[in-house]
């Protein structure tokens, strides 16, 4: 995976365990300081008593070059609350799977700060794809899922983008490995359509909205595309006084708008300082 990384190839690995993601997320480590990372699962794997699968995790969420982490889709009654807790405490980002189908929309901001993208496929619900060997009643739809992988694709920053878990044992007329390989498919084309976008003043595509707020000393600063509508926001770093730029969506320039801080400005400007 490194000598990909450093020959700027992007990945797109299948199969095997999701342990696998912390092999992966190691090559990350060697070639940058802040690595954001993107898991989507029913479940957080973070049981350090369980074997394999269950803590690969671990050494990801603790890894000091960590950033950016989101553990997206899991289903509340397979996870337990201190895993939850755990990381929320350390500012990183836990996304249910209620949530996340009822506006799809909220993990594009997520998947497009991704370096490394992790899609275990027990994600997607058991009619969908029965093809693992830990599958669910509920989950992901198919095309819910594809809507993700589109998502990463046209991220700028995705250089690896991993489908796990897939069991062809328990598959059904190979409809969980048709699945995946529709994921795929969506991925390459998110990635036939990307468009290297990052905000700055001086740049004429991008628009700047500065919003003060009574609790903080300086304002809030957003941007958004005018080529693709996307949006970000700056986060000061206080030790240095650089801005660190970071993928959002409108809604968190409606809550500044509103005189509230959004959670994830909080949540990033916690993990910098």
């Amino acid at each position: 995976m490194t000598d990909l990384l450093n020959n700027q190839v992007t990945a797109i690995v299948l199969g095997g365990t999701q342990d696998v993601t912390a092999g992966l997320y190691m090559a990350f480590e060697q070639r940058t300081s802040k690595v954001n990372v993107v898991t989507v699962d029913s479940r957080i794997d973070m049981d350090a008593s369980g074997p394999g699968s269950l803590s690969w995790n671990i050494p990801v969420v603790n890894s000091p070059r960590i950033f950016r982490y989101t553990a997206m889709g899991h289903q509340q009654y397979l996870v337990d609350t201190a895993f939850v807790e755990n990381l929320e405490a350390k500012g990183f980002d836990v996304v249910r799977l209620g949530p996340l189908r009822s506006n799809l929309t909220m993990a594009e901001p997520f998947l497009r700060d991704a370096h490394l993208v992790s899609f275990d496929i027990g994600a997607i619900k058991q009619s969908e794809a029965p093809g693992t060997h830990f599958p669910s009643p509920n989950g992901l739809l198919a095309e819910e899922a594809c809507q993700l992988s589109r998502y990463a694709g046209l991220s700028d920053l995705v250089s690896c983008f991993g489908i796990f878990e897939i069991n062809h044992r328990f598959d059904s007329h190979d409809q969980t490995a048709q699945l995946a390989a529709q994921a795929i498919w969506y991925f390459a084309e998110g990635f036939s359509q990307r468009k290297k976008e990052r905000p700055s003043q001086n740049n004429a595509d991008f628009k700047m909205f500065m919003v003060n707020h009574s609790d903080m000393e300086h304002a809030l600063t957003f941007y958004k595309s005018l080529v693709t509508g996307r949006w970000w926001m700056e986060i000061p770093e206080m030790k240095t006084g650089d801005q660190i730029v970071v993928a959002c969506s409108q809604d968190e320039y409606q809550q500044a708008c509103n005189h509230d801080i959004p959670e994830m400005w909080w949540k990033a400007f916690q993990r910098i300082n």
